[in-house]
């Protein structure tokens, strides 16, 4: 499966570098395959920006550049790449946007199930604040009127329906037009991903451009799409209180909540919040299931706080967010085509057995052929774990070693690992965990509070999906990582 991906480039060449190494970072299927089609709208020459891009674009991606021969805009800029492009499926980003590295690998489950349309959502470039795609789209005039955008460089598309149409050269909007007049007379598979997979710039043409620019091309291309004029003005009024909403509401609340030092009123805004999740990801999950996991536990270890000067603190990570992020990791594991045989997962530093009791609930297939496995130093926690999942699944199914991580590391026979650590030690212990776990073969590691994600880059693991909270909640962040 080739997919091709339209970049139209307008201005300056470092952000071009910026979006393509972001599509040269994409971790694809095996049975993938990408070429990156430059539709040039610059000074430059086609022969220089692919030799420009040639330096550090891997020799397996193919590189196409031609010029716009046609008026300068986006638009024209996108058709002249779709004119020479050869995949089955298109990808679009714009050349001030870049990717995250599972962006086309989670997109590629809705192609192998023959999806025509596929968006997912983008984080705000530098910012907490997430736009999430609509959730159903199966009619032009719906694009005008969804509370939700489509973002251009989150969508990909089968080649097959195209057909005729094109991107109109409009300086604004020409998208939305676009995407309008594909669902217009045909019947499109459309399926969105509710995980900010793109990076979308906050500094580029539509950014910077003035608002009354905007709601004048946004007008033109309700008409275009058939609109009447009533129901182009009513779109737009629906665009312009979606902006207002995102724009002044959304980011400027998220950016007031994350500043600490925000009088008292924000403050107590984020200590109820803080609350809320507390209660309702641990209390209420121990309530449900009969556990006991949310209570926050202390304990002194001679050989342990010698490598951990302090006191240790267990504190159970939130459910959704080891919902998430282990939903996100087993379909990298899938669409990766690692073997569900070979999967091992282990939890260092399981505490009360928080995070094996999700496993246990939600995610059976990580214990169909191997126990799940914990490493905690303290015995204390160690019987309150198994005493947890005692109530949930077979013994045969689990196994918690009391014992410190390095020591049971080392003894572990090599299989594909998913490692979960919720940020239990640090510096150079830390350290000589990642370095141990570097020489299995293939590992992925979900990190929670990933205060020392620069150990593990160090030691050749790829971020490759990082989930920020929009309040600047470090305990309600993880990132991804692999090394194969």
């Amino acid at each position: 499966m080739k997919i091709s991906v339209i970049v139209p480039f307008h201005k300056k060449i470092s952000s071009l570098k910026t979006s393509c190494n972001s599509i040269n970072n994409q971790i694809i299927p095996n049975d993938f395959m990408i070429e990156i089609v430059i539709g040039n709208d610059s000074k430059y020459s086609d022969r220089y920006i692919k030799n420009y891009l040639s330096q550090f674009i891997s020799k397996k991606i193919k590189i196409l550049v031609i010029k716009n021969k046609n008026k300068k805009s986006a638009g024209n800029a996108r058709n002249a790449a779709m004119n020479i492009c050869t995949g089955e499926y298109i990808a679009f980003l714009d050349s001030d946007d870049a990717w995250e590295p599972i962006k086309l690998l989670m997109q590629a489950k809705y192609i192998y199930r023959n999806f025509d349309f596929i968006t997912c959502g983008y984080r705000l470039n530098n910012e907490g604040t997430i736009l999430s795609p609509p959730k159903k789209l199966n009619k032009s005039h719906n694009l005008f009127f969804d509370w939700n955008p489509v973002g251009t460089s989150t969508v990909v598309i089968s080649k097959k329906i195209l057909k005729d149409n094109k991107f109109s050269d409009l300086v604004f909007c020409q998208d939305i037009l676009f995407w309008s007049d594909l669902f217009f007379d045909q019947k499109i598979k459309y399926i969105s991903i509710n995980l900010p997979l793109v990076k979308y710039s906050t500094s580029g043409r539509t950014s910077k451009a003035k608002l009354i620019n905007i709601i004048k091309f946004y007008y033109i291309a309700a008409r275009k799409s058939g609109l009447t004029r009533f129901l182009s003005t009513l779109s737009l009024s629906n665009y312009i209180l979606r902006g207002i909403f995102n724009k002044f509401f959304k980011r400027n609340t998220s950016k007031f909540l994350q500043n600490k030092n925000s009088f008292n009123f924000l403050r107590l805004i984020r200590f109820l919040i803080l609350i809320r999740n507390y209660f309702f990801q641990s209390v209420l999950f121990d309530f449900n299931y009969g556990v006991k996991t949310f209570f926050r536990k202390k304990f002194n270890g001679t050989k342990y706080t010698s490598l951990h000067k302090g006191s240790i603190h267990y504190v159970a990570s939130s459910t959704d967010l080891i919902k998430n992020s282990l939903g996100i990791s087993l379909d990298i594991c899938n669409l990766l085509k690692w073997p569900h045989d070979q999967l091992q997962f282990v939890d260092l530093g399981s505490g009360q057995g928080k995070t094996m009791c999700v496993v246990a609930i939600f995610f059976n297939q990580l214990y169909k052929y191997n126990p799940i496995l914990g490493v905690e130093f303290s015995k204390e926690l160690t019987d309150i774990a198994k005493k947890n999942l005692v109530k949930l699944i077979p013994t045969n199914n689990f196994n918690i070693e009391t014992k410190d991580v390095l020591s049971a590391i080392e003894n572990f026979k090599e299989k594909i690992f998913i490692f979960y650590i919720y940020n239990s030690f640090k510096g150079k212990y830390f350290e000589e965990v990642c370095s141990h776990i570097a020489k299995f073969n293939k590992v992925l590691i979900i990190y929670l509070e990933p205060v020392e994600s620069n150990i593990l880059i160090k030691y050749g693991f790829k971020l490759v999906y990082s989930h920020k909270s929009a309040l600047s909640f470090k305990n309600r962040e993880f990132n991804i990582y692999i090394n194969s």
